[in-house]
């Protein structure tokens, strides 16, 4: 696996935060509301969904994660929680609690897959 799967959600994310997807969406946009016996009601907003995602792509570059890996694939362990920390430090529209979950499981993809090189020694 060349290029970690929480690059996606990154990307995602970009391409929301420009404009780039359609108009009047955002990140609280219900996607699904459920009325609850409670008298409430669930909903599953587009944020949501992409913390779901990234979760799911989370597990499963874990899961897939090969017993050697490429200097590009080091790389680019590194790079994508480095790229993720510097927008949320950096560009405003990244300074939301949804861009900081999605860095945490990036730091959190990274440094498991450093645990998992360090003890395959």
């Amino acid at each position: 696996m060349p290029i970690p799967l929480l690059f996606i959600p990154f990307v995602a994310y970009n391409l929301m935060a420009l404009g780039l997807t359609r108009g009047g969406m955002g990140w609280d946009t219900p996607l699904v509301s459920l009325p609850l016996p409670s008298s409430e009601t669930f909903r599953f907003t587009l944020g949501d969904g992409l913390v779901l995602i990234a979760l799911t792509l989370l597990l499963i570059s874990l899961r897939l994660r090969p017993a050697r890996k490429s200097a590009f694939a080091r790389a680019a362990m590194l790079a994508v929680p480095l790229a993720y920390a510097g927008e949320f430090l950096l560009i405003p529209a990244a300074a939301t609690s949804l861009f900081f979950t999605c860095l945490a499981m990036s730091v959190a993809e990274s440094l498991m897959e450093w645990r998992g090189d360090r003890s395959e020694r």
